[in-house]
């Protein structure tokens, strides 16, 4: 049986290996709900990932009870201490 996890992600763009390889994985299967992106990124994320709410404050997706986990660009360290702080699970990349 495969798990499924709401996610949200705060400053990855999306492409990096581990997006790609959660497509395959066998144990989890991630239901990226929110994203935390700025500008031109945003429009490029929002096509590969109908349905997906992009979002600019960390807010959106620290308050979101759907939400259980939250992949953190190791470049936005500093935004994941909200997260941890509001009950969520934290994974950097």
């Amino acid at each position: 049986m495969i798990n499924t996890i709401n996610a949200g992600v705060i400053g990855c763009d999306m492409s990096e290996d581990f997006f790609k390889t959660t497509a395959s994985n066998t144990m989890e299967r991630f239901n990226w709900t929110k994203i935390l992106s700025p500008g031109k990124i945003s429009e490029n994320i929002a096509k590969e990932y109908p349905g997906v709410t992009i979002v600019n404050d960390v807010n959106a997706i620290v308050n979101d009870e759907e939400i259980t986990l939250v992949i953190v660009a190791s470049k936005n360290l500093e935004l994941a201490k909200p997260v941890i702080e509001a009950g969520k699970s934290v994974r950097i990349i």
